[in-house]
């Protein structure tokens, strides 16, 4: 892939690239984001850049209107203008103000529905226990921009459980966690409307889908009952009242909010927006879709029957509760592999290394393994060490047998959700004609290097598909389509959830699955 070289002052940072995408995209990828206020159309004449490396391109019709004469000889362009297909270098010369938010990698996006008329744009939100997607697209359907950022909901606990005793011991939590959410969401969309040149008030309808604890806490009804197992396998209402769902339409710019409701227990309406947006129904085979993150959650369509649980992924897959892990963001390390002897680690916007993300510990346990370091009872080859040390740019981590522990776990409980949905339907492992992968932690991941862990199933690799949010996917299809929301009303009529703390066979499941090697389906 080709590299994008970016030069803020006296700072340079890297980025690869994937070719059909203007320069202005690739910057609101990152830290260094471009000034903006016309989506892209190059109205504004804000967004600056300096081509330093190679010829500069033939000034754009915008370029002329908006640049002067002395600029445009001295390299200066617009980048909402500019789509480079090789390596390039540039200068940001109208730099943007810093924001926790940045946009994702969904602006392919097309709707696979037939879209229901509207008069204004659809805003889809995804709302994560670490973190928050926010999408917008006009009255077609057309892709405007998206936002990911951070819930700052963490306070009261990484996990969904922390945060519900949080605001079940203490009114005053509760509060705090609701405010700061929609405050965080309306500066999300902010960022949307103001960068992209679009009054708020063209937002006619906003859509949100998450996991069970997430949406009971934004309604501010009913999350204590996920703390009772009664209700595990039970659907639980979330109504919100008038006053809380005015006030955040209000908050977000729309006229109206639309929460979707979960399934039951802690199946939640992201996964059934994600199993809207891959057609899972639509097969005729057995197929899957596991949306990993900190709560994962796995749904199996047998061909008639649809089968759906929840497993505790825990802070493994957002790589944030051991020694050496992080969320994927600038300076993650995402890619790990070693050839010849050498160890190659790729690092996101080629920046300094700040640790590993969720797909490069899937990478890095696994070619330890590979290489004998690690046994598969997730121990050191060398019963003296405690930890392994390795050096990147100059800069020293380490991964520990707690991080190594934190992933087995995850993993093992994601097997007995698959092994336990599989027994419920009557199928075979072998029979899966496809696996989507959803969640951030999927974008990045090395489909064989998981396989030889045992985080998911081995099946043929052509039959596996990364999708990333497909939850925030699935939602932008809500918004737009009568067809996509009726076909989530049909998920929750016929979706059967398995509570894994009742499926008999778990123990045996996850401890034949706690090891680092291919899945154990319990033959």
């Amino acid at each position: 892939m080709p590299i994008l070289e970016i030069c803020v002052g006296k700072t340079k940072e890297r980025e690869r690239f994937e070719v059909g995408k203007s320069i202005k995209q690739l910057l609101d990828a990152t830290d260094a984001r471009v000034r903006s206020a016309c989506n892209g159309i190059g109205a504004c004449g804000l967004c600056k850049i300096k081509i330093l490396s190679n010829e500069p391109p033939k000034p754009s019709q915008a370029d002329e209107l908006r640049l002067d004469k002395e600029e445009i000889e001295n390299g200066v362009r617009l980048a909402c203008q500019h789509y480079p297909n090789q390596d390039i270098s540039i200068e940001v010369v109208a730099l943007a103000p810093k924001s926790q938010w940045h946009s994702d990698t969904i602006s392919d996006y097309v709707c696979g529905f037939e879209i229901t008329e509207d008069n204004g744009c659809r805003l889809a939100i995804d709302i994560g226990t670490t973190h928050l997607g926010v999408a917008l697209v006009d009255e077609k359907g057309v892709f405007i921009a998206d936002r990911i950022g951070v819930n700052p909901q963490v306070f009261a606990g990484a996990d969904i459980l922390s945060r519900i005793l949080s605001a079940v011991n203490s009114k005053e939590s509760a509060d705090s966690m609701w405010d700061m959410l929609i405050s965080t969401l309306a500066e999300g969309v902010a960022d949307i409307t103001k960068r992209e040149g679009m009054s708020h008030r063209k937002i006619t309808s906003c859509d949100i889908v998450g996991n069970s604890a997430m949406i009971a806490l934004l309604c501010r009804h009913n999350y204590h009952l996920l703390l009772d197992p009664a209700y595990w396998m039970a659907p639980i209402e979330t109504n919100i009242c008038g006053e809380n769902s005015a006030k955040i339409a209000s908050k977000l710019g729309a006229d109206s909010i639309n929460i979707w409701s979960s399934i039951a227990g802690f199946v939640g309406s992201d996964i059934a927006s994600g199993i809207v947006h891959t057609r899972l129904l639509q097969h005729k085979k057995p197929s899957i879709l596991i949306d990993f993150g900190t709560n994962s959650e796995i749904a199996l369509w047998d061909g008639k029957k649809l089968w759906l649980t929840s497993a505790a992924g825990g802070p493994a897959f957002e790589a944030s509760g051991g020694g050496c892990g992080i969320p994927a963001g600038r300076g993650a390390i995402f890619q790990v592999s070693k050839e010849g002897g050498k160890w190659r680690f790729d690092i996101l916007g080629d920046a300094k290394p700040e640790g590993v993300c969720g797909s490069g510990l899937v990478d890095l346990i696994a070619e330890l393994v590979c290489d004998g370091a690690i046994t598969p009872l997730g121990t050191f080859k060398d019963a003296s060490l405690k930890s392994w040390r390795f050096s990147v740019d100059g800069v020293e981590f380490f991964l520990s047998k707690k991080d190594i522990d934190l992933f087995a776990r995850a993993k093992a409980a994601i097997s007995a959700g698959v092994v336990a949905l599989c027994e419920a339907a009557n199928i075979e492992i072998l029979d899966i004609d496809a696996l989507y992968i959803g969640g951030d932690f999927g974008k990045h991941l090395n489909i064989k290097n998981a396989m030889s862990v045992g985080l998911i199933p081995q099946i043929q690799t052509h039959k596996v598909k990364t999708l990333g949010n497909t939850a925030l996917l699935g939602c932008l299809d809500l918004a737009l389509s009568k067809e996509a929301r009726e076909e989530f009303w049909r998920v929750k009529e016929i979706g059967a959830v398995t509570n894994l703390a009742s499926y008999s066979a778990f123990d045996d499941v996850y401890m034949q699955n706690l090891y680092l090697k291919a899945m154990n389906y319990g033959d």
